[in-house]
């Protein structure tokens, strides 16, 4: 497979072809071969909490609404909302 498609794959299928106990290749190698950088190999995402989404969402509801808002106005407004920021 050459390196110009495996561009066209993602960091997960990528990361789903390296073999840990392969004797032949080391991660190092593994992951060089596949474009990859052995900190995205290593590295897992958190989902988001909850509460995060919730502020996110009324960020983006906020921002639909005045998207003439700067960030000093979201602030003001998200702490009026009760959703953090200075009230």
């Amino acid at each position: 497979m050459t390196q110009k498609k495996l561009r066209n794959w993602s960091v997960e299928q990528r990361r789903r072809m390296i073999e840990p106990a392969n004797s032949n290749f080391s991660m190092s190698r593994q992951c060089r071969l596949l474009g990859l950088t052995r900190s995205s190999y290593y590295h897992r995402l958190k989902p988001e909490s909850a509460e995060n989404l919730a502020l996110m969402k009324a960020i983006d509801k906020a921002h639909t609404d005045q998207p003439f808002f700067g960030a000093r106005q979201m602030i003001l407004f998200l702490g009026d909302e009760g959703l953090g920021g200075q009230p």
